[in-house]
Order: C-alpha cells, then structure tokens, then sequence
C-alpha cells in the first residue's frame, strides 16, 4: 500500500526542505544568549535561562496553523475582523512540537483524559470503560494536572500512559496536549466525573471498528447531567466526543468550557449515553462554588479579550444562572442576543448552533424569576427568529401565570410546550440542553387537575395516563387526582 512507503518518501525529501525558522529568545534581559547579572556595583555575564545561550527559543518553530499571522487568527464577526489567539501556538507566534505520533492502525480508539484532584471520581469513571481499554485495540491516555491527592495513583492503575502537567488554567492546552500524544484512529473524550452507561460500550466498540461508519467525521453522544443525589433531575445534551485522530492539530479551544472543532459528515449516536455528576450539588454543596471560582474568572478573561466571543458569553450567562444571578444574566442578554442575530445576518448561523439555544431558556426563566412577563414575551418572540422548538419557554411562562391564578393562559402555554416536546425536531435538536423530563409528569398532573375542574373527564384522563406513564413515582400522582388539596400544596405552581 502506498501509505506504507510514505515515511521513505518523507526521508528522501529531509535533505531538501529549508532549516526551520529559529525563534528569537523571549527573555526581555536576553542579548544574543547572555544576561546581566548584577551583585553590587560589579555585573557580570551569564547564561540565558531560557535559551541556554543560543539567543533561540529550543526546538521551537513558527507557528504553521492556517490563517495565525504572529499567533493571531482574524475572524469576521458582524462585517468587522476581529483578532483571537492562534489554537496551536496560543497566541504566540510559535510552539515547540512535540515529537510526531503516527497513527497506529492497530489501535482504534484512544481514550482521552485531563484530570485534575478527582480521586473521588476517577476509578467510578475508568471502572466504567475497563472492559474497552484492556482491549489491545484501544489506549488510554491521562494528563493529570494537579497534585495533592491520590488521582495520579488511581490512574497508574488502569493505565502506564499517565503524565503530568502543571495546571495552566487553560483546558484546552491541557486536552490538546492529551490528543497530540494519541496513536489510535479516533479520539474518545471523557472526564473523571463521568461515568458511560455500561449498554454503551458495545455500541462504542462498533462505532470504532466497523468499517461501515469510517465515512464518519465527529460522532455526537448524549450526556446525562445529574443533578440530584435520587438520579431523577436529569438534563440530556448532545456533545461532540469521538473524533478522528487530527494527527497533532489542535481539537479544542478556549480555556474554560472548551469548545470542540467537528468535522462533517457528523454521526448522532443519541444511544450512546455518559452520566455527568459534575452538577450533583446536592451530593456535594461545595462543588458548585467551586466551579464557579474556577471557571467565570477564566470565562470573563476570555470575553474581556473579545467581546465578540459568543462562546465565552453563553457560558457566562449560564454559569450565572446557575447561582441564581438572574440580575447578572440581564446585564449580558443584550449583547448575546446581538451576537446571535449578526451570525445570523451574516450566514454563519446553522443547525449546529442549537447548542447556543438553551440560553433563550435561560433568558426567559430568569424573567420569570424577577415577575417580568412583558420581557420574558419579548425574549420569546426574539427566539422564533432562530427555533421554534424551544418548549421550556411555553412551560416557564405557563408557570408564571399559574402562579397568578390564570389558569386559563396558563393552559394555553403549558399545552403549546407539551405539543413541541411531543414532536420530534431535527437530527442536531439534541444539542440544544433539556430538562423537560425533570417535570412534565407534573404539568401533565397540573392540566389533568384543570380540565377534571371544566368537567372535561376526557382531557382530564389523557393527562393524567401520561403523567402515570411519565412519572417515577406514578401512584403518587395517581392520587393527587383525587386530593386536590394535597395537589395545590405539591404541582409546579406552588409557591417556593
């Protein structure tokens, strides 16, 4: 085969190819490889630190990534070029390479890990994957980055390609670094706080090893995020997590919520299921502020050096609806939501950005939240210009004038929202966060209540047979039916 005599042809051109570009040294008080060491009135010579005394940056090479002029990259936001930093070289200009890794056509799957102190959840997340990575076919590869704890013991456990490497409060770094060092056909992406539902692993094997799904690009999977210690809070996303191998480019950038370069045609396996207990607060209380001083900080770096960064924007909306700043989450909408509509103007709006949609659902609840019914109208009528698969809007503002005793305008949006989530979407729907599965048992209870009061039994019953059919705990709403009075204490309406 001809990719067996690519590596002779690559030998035979070496003696061709132009020396590489040398990289001056960044050390300010560097002069052709010497720096001024000064002990009283006497200064005297010494070497660079850095350089060695080469006036060169070792082994690095400027940057070659496609489009990065002096570690910049120009991106065109609403008719205007704005600069970000170069993915590979961050925004340097050059990098050092690692040492090349050819893909080994015998491993097909690379498991991916960065970890910080997780030793409460690693062995949970690599017990979960075992019978995958003690195939010959698959290699898993972890970056710890952090000590302190016993994860790095953990992880020499299930694997001898553990390394570490000092925090650098960039997530990205720390993943592509992980990627650059993978041998297998495609990368597999997963974190010690998660868990892949044991039905998957089979479905994970054939996604890698047959042949029939190599046309493939980026293999989206669904991600349960738990959020309750009973399991029953549960939000389903779907993320990109299985790549081809890029051979050494860069997959991820940004430095907090880290967002995944995917490549077309796309494969949905919305069978393929992670459990996520990164948002269990309940389990532990303490996770949830630190998250929050973990991530905004690097979130608001991020948009403080573009404020074009959509990206960064939408984490920072929701990281601040999740601690219940609703007050915050108002003071960015405005610029979001132009952001959103300049993508749109300028056509680079698709399919794809229905990840970016649950903020509209953010928007309206935090409205809701604050008794403003006019704006959180006025955020829904914005949000038809994008979908109108947005259920949990309908719901949020069917709660609100629940909660006013408007019953029958209430009605009018739980029901729209019922009918959206009745009807299936599109194939990239599922990127879009969902919780509706969290309560519609009780706003089919809720409607089944409303239309027992009207005399319309027929309606009433419909409800409540989906409401028993949806339910975890279905004889409890079975006799909410009859006991209206417990109902008004426990429905979604109820005052907190």
């Amino acid at each position: 085969m001809n990719m067996k005599r690519l590596p002779i042809l690559q030998k035979s051109c070496e003696d061709k190819m132009e020396k590489p570009k040398q990289i001056d040294c960044t050390n300010p008080e560097c002069y052709e490889g010497t720096i001024e060491i000064k002990n009283g009135a006497e200064t005297s010579l010494a070497l660079c630190p850095i350089c060695g005394g080469t006036g060169y940056i070792p082994n690095a090479v400027e940057c070659d990534y496609e489009g990065c002029i002096n570690g910049k990259i120009m991106h065109n936001i609403g008719g205007e070029s704005k600069p970000n930093n170069c993915p590979k070289c961050n925004g340097k200009g050059w990098y050092i390479p690692q040492k090349p890794t050819d893909i080994d056509q015998e491993i097909s799957l690379s498991i991916c890990m960065i970890v910080g102190k997780e030793e409460a959840n690693l062995q949970r997340c690599l017990d979960s994957i075992l019978p995958i990575t003690f195939q010959s076919w698959c290699e898993l590869i972890i970056i710890c980055t952090q000590k302190g704890d016993r994860t790095e013991e953990i992880a020499r456990q299930y694997t001898d390609r553990v390394e570490f490497q000092e925090w650098e409060n960039d997530f990205s770094k720390h993943r592509n670094y992980g990627i650059a060092l993978a041998k297998g056909k495609r990368i597999f992406i997963i974190d010690a706080d998660e868990e892949l539902q044991q039905a998957s692993l089979y479905l994970i094997q054939d996604m890698v090893r047959n042949p029939e799904y190599s046309e493939y690009g980026t293999m989206f999977i669904k991600v349960n995020n738990i959020l309750s210690k009973d399991r029953k809070a549960i939000s389903t996303v779907e993320q990109p997590r299985i790549f081809l191998n890029p051979n050494g480019e860069p997959i991820y950038t940004g430095t907090a919520h880290n967002k995944a370069k995917a490549t077309e045609p796309y494969f949905i396996a919305n069978n393929v299921c992670i459990n996520h207990y990164g948002y269990d607060f309940e389990t532990n209380p303490e996770l949830k502020k630190q998250k929050f001083d973990r991530t905004m900080p690097l979130l608001l770096k991020q948009y403080g050096e573009d404020k074009d960064n959509l990206q960064a924007l939408t984490h920072i909306i929701k990281t601040y609806h999740t601690e219940g700043m609703h007050k915050e989450v108002m003071q960015y909408s405005k610029h979001w939501i132009k952001l959103m509509q300049k993508a749109k103007k300028n056509g680079d709006y698709n399919d794809g950005w229905a990840a970016y949609h649950e903020v509209f659902n953010i928007l309206v609840a935090s409205c809701i939240v604050k008794g403003d019914i006019r704006k959180a109208k006025k955020f829904k009528k914005i949000s038809e210009e994008f979908t109108d698969r947005l259920s949990m809007i309908y719901f949020h503002i069917g709660y609100y004038y629940g909660m006013k005793k408007n019953d029958d305008e209430a009605v009018k949006y739980l029901e729209k929202g019922v009918q959206i989530a009745n009807k299936s979407g599109g194939v990239m729907e599922g990127l879009t966060a969902s919780h509706e599965d969290m309560f519609i048992d009780e706003i089919f209870v809720w409607l089944a209540v409303y239309y027992l009061k009207i005399g319309d039994r027929d309606k009433a019953g419909k409800y409540i047979n989906a409401g028993v059919t949806c339910s975890k705990n279905p004889q409890r709403i079975r006799w909410d039916i009859w006991n209206q009075e417990e109902i008004k204490k426990r429905y979604i309406f109820k005052q907190e």
